[in-house]
């Protein structure tokens, strides 16, 4: 099967593509979101909490 136009360039993306680039960037934009938030509220909530090593494992796993 030939993928390349009759010019040689490459297909360009269709709307298919960029939902599917969506779809698939989304959760990973959020979840780098929420683990940022987490490392940064962390030395409040080790200091509130006085959890120990274990327990903050815990947090940070949760």
């Amino acid at each position: 099967m030939d993928t390349t136009s009759p010019s040689g360039a490459p297909p360009r993306a269709g709307r298919r593509e960029w939902a599917g680039l969506g779809v698939l960037a989304l959760p990973t934009l959020l979840l780098s979101l929420d683990m940022s938030v987490l490392h940064l509220a962390l030395p409040h909530l080790a200091a509130d909490l006085r959890p120990s090593s274990s327990e903050l494992l815990w947090i940070m796993d949760v």
